[in-house]
């Protein structure tokens, strides 16, 4: 997920700019988002991180009450299990933000509304984020993402094809499809180009448990779970993914406890559980 480009710059450059003026609540609330995002996605392991975010938030804060970039580095951690996945709290420091900036904030909440299920409310957060900038990547391509997520694989497709017509198709497309030889071709393609795909294995799963091969399934879950730690940003999709290989097999009680793992590190994206194809044998046996 290309969530660097929302935030720019770097740590340096904003430290710098706060020795030169450490009064400077720009340079403080955008330094805070960018300890977030090392917090989160580059060095999850260190709680230093998350807590100097939350020092130059405040800083900010107490410097100038009316900047939108402070709410914006609010999110990245009351989203996160920093803050325990407050999810309606990091809606309204969005909201916030854009009260202050309408420009800002449009293609953060979009992510954050498919991911707790507000499918029509993301649509429209990130349209509106790429009129503002149509050259943002982020943007783009979480308004092609937000299908996925969701379980919409046809409309998933028809985006992808207006947006990005000349890459290849996603492995996730076809595994939701049931084209299982087509899957396969994605995943090797994909490994191929990228020998570090971190999400070849919940694919490789997936595939095997659609087949019916949930031995082999079952066999790689460790390697996912080595691979998504509870503190991984990724860690709540491959928990779905893990449900979904033991609701195939019709294994309820295990897939349910995977999906409130899910639900409770930052995914209860319920449209999608009610949805989702992978599902559709552990709904009827609790029906």
């Amino acid at each position: 997920m290309q969530l660097v480009e929302s935030f720019g710059g770097s740590k340096s450059s904003r430290a710098q700019a706060i020795e030169a003026d450490p009064n400077f609540a720009l340079a403080h609330a955008q330094l805070a988002s960018a300890y977030a995002w090392t917090a989160i996605i580059i060095e999850p392991t260190q709680l230093v991180w998350a807590e100097r975010a939350k020092e130059e938030i405040n800083r900010a804060q107490t410097l100038d009450a009316q900047l939108a970039e402070t709410h914006l580095a609010r999110y990245l951690l009351l989203s996160s299990r920093y803050e325990d996945y407050q999810n309606e709290a990091a809606v309204r420091a969005l909201l916030l933000a854009q009260q202050l900036n309408p420009n800002v904030g449009h293609a953060e909440l979009g992510f954050l509304y498919y991911h707790i299920g507000l499918e029509d409310l993301a649509a429209r957060e990130l349209q509106r984020a790429v009129e503002i900038d149509p050259t943002t990547a982020f943007a783009k391509g979480q308004s092609l993402y937000q299908y996925l997520m969701t379980g919409r694989y046809d409309e998933w497709l028809a985006a992808h094809q207006r947006l990005y017509p000349n890459d290849p198709i996603s492995p996730w497309y076809f595994l939701g499809k049931g084209r299982l030889e087509e899957a396969q071709r994605a995943i090797e393609e994909f490994s191929a180009r990228n020998p570090h795909n971190i999400e070849a294995p919940r694919q490789q799963a997936l595939l095997f448990a659609l087949r019916g091969d949930f031995r082999s399934a079952e066999a790689i879950i460790p390697t996912i779970l080595s691979t998504h730690p509870p503190y991984d940003l990724q860690y709540h999709h491959a928990a779905h993914e893990i449900a979904s290989i033991y609701a195939l097999k019709g294994k309820s009680d295990e897939a349910v406890r995977w999906l409130r793992e899910a639900a409770a590190m930052g995914f209860p994206c319920y449209p999608l559980f009610e949805r989702d194809v992978y599902l559709s044998r552990i709904r009827q046996a609790l029906t």
